[in-house]
């Protein structure tokens, strides 16, 4: 999509649609929010479960949702002149890498099976954390994803595991090659198993940037295996591994030990996303929520009910998510509270200013319950979450 005072970038394979950009794909976030998050909900609802039929009515919808949201969130690679290799200046966070992987999963997955290939669900046979930049975790795992994906025939399975190691979290990609079948002896058509020249490729920086990207994080980017008893036939692949780091503990308030139920409170002005937020809590935990529609009354609610975390969108129609957050932090009424950043403003350097601001966790939309689940673990404790987790 461009305009007259637009300039036109790089395509990423012939035909390829123009890149969105940025306020295009925020746009769209807000909707796909609903859809691919209310989908969730009635899908792992065990107290009004779904028919079979309903099910794979909702399972469609939640899929087009999510392919929707791969044409959105495309990863970058080299046809974006902001795609550098330098280290980030950021300190390194605690990363949940199993949460990082799905989500990247549910970006390139469409554009994986335009290649042929099955991208499997993600193994996770640890929930411990890494120490990493999420922007550089995020390109090197897409380059890792990108030349497993280069050597694989059509029919291929590519598969990822999330490990620990002796030293490191580890992050195992590799595939399965398909067996070619035989050629019938009444064809005279040979056998093929490339990928049409039509379909989109998957590329981003090369393995030797990969690497380096690795060390910066000080930690290392290998060929290596899957686990064995795990996949025991598939080829050797890339390995990264990364430092583990320790999550910290939850903040605790004087005032929110005694109370029974969390309460909560949403700053948010669609309706919408007030009606998916709802869904989900209720789904996750008996919660008290309110909610303020604007940041003004977001902060006058924050002051007279000293809530036991704040969920904070950062697109308010009067004041700026950034200018709320800094106010809570000024007051020493709110100073204490947790406010988890809940936006769909999703690119790496809204990310980085949401960290810089002080947020306890920035979870974007559409909403990863997994990461929703795992933020207000982190702000409530986590034996007040997780009644029955809608993943």
């Amino acid at each position: 999509m461009t305009t007259d005072h637009q300039p036109v970038r790089p395509k990423a394979w012939p035909g390829a649609p123009e890149p969105w950009r940025q306020e295009e794909a925020q746009a769209f976030r807000t909707p796909l929010n609903a859809v691919i998050v209310l989908a969730d909900t009635l899908l792992s609802d065990a107290d009004q479960p779904l028919t079979d039929r309903q099910a794979e009515a909702v399972a469609a919808i939640r899929t087009a949702g999510l392919r929707l949201l791969g044409l959105v969130e495309t990863p970058q690679d080299e046809s974006d002149p902001d795609f550098g290799t330098s280290a980030s200046d950021l300190a390194p966070e605690i990363v949940d890498p199993a949460r990082m992987i799905r989500r990247l999963h549910d970006i390139l997955r469409a554009r994986i099976e335009a290649r042929g290939a099955t991208l499997c669900e993600p193994v996770v046979l640890t929930d411990d954390c890494a120490a990493a930049d999420r922007t550089l975790l995020r390109r090197i795992v897409y380059a890792q994803t990108a030349r497993v994906l280069a050597a694989c025939r059509r029919g291929a399975e590519i598969a990822t595991e999330v490990r620990r190691g002796r030293d490191f979290i580890e992050i195992a990609i590799a595939a399965r090659q398909p067996t070619s079948p035989r050629r019938s002896a009444s064809s005279s058509a040979p056998f093929t198993s490339t990928v049409p020249d039509e379909a989109p490729p998957l590329r981003g920086i090369g393995l030797s940037a990969a690497r380096r990207l690795a060390l910066s994080l000080n930690g290392r980017l290998e060929h290596g295996r899957l686990s064995s008893h795990v996949h025991g036939d598939f080829d050797p692949g890339l390995v990264l591994m990364l430092p583990p780091a320790t999550r910290p503990a939850a903040p605790t308030r004087p005032g929110a030990q005694g109370r029974q139920r969390p309460l909560i409170l949403y700053i948010e002005d669609h309706p919408a996303n007030v009606l998916v937020m709802r869904r989900v809590l209720d789904a996750l935990c008996p919660c008290d929520l309110y909610v303020g529609e604007t940041g003004s009354l977001g902060l006058a609610m924050a002051g007279d009910l000293r809530p036991d975390v704040i969920l904070l969108d950062l697109n308010l129609p009067d004041l700026d998510g950034f200018q709320v957050k800094s106010r809570l932090s000024g007051d020493p009424a709110t100073r204490d509270i947790p406010v988890i950043a809940v936006t769909a403003n999703a690119g790496p350097d809204d990310l980085k200013a949401g960290l810089h601001a002080g947020f306890l966790d920035y979870v974007t939309k559409p909403i990863d319950i997994a990461a929703l689940v795992a933020a207000l673990a982190l702000a409530l404790g986590p034996d007040r979450i997780g009644r029955r987790r809608a993943a």
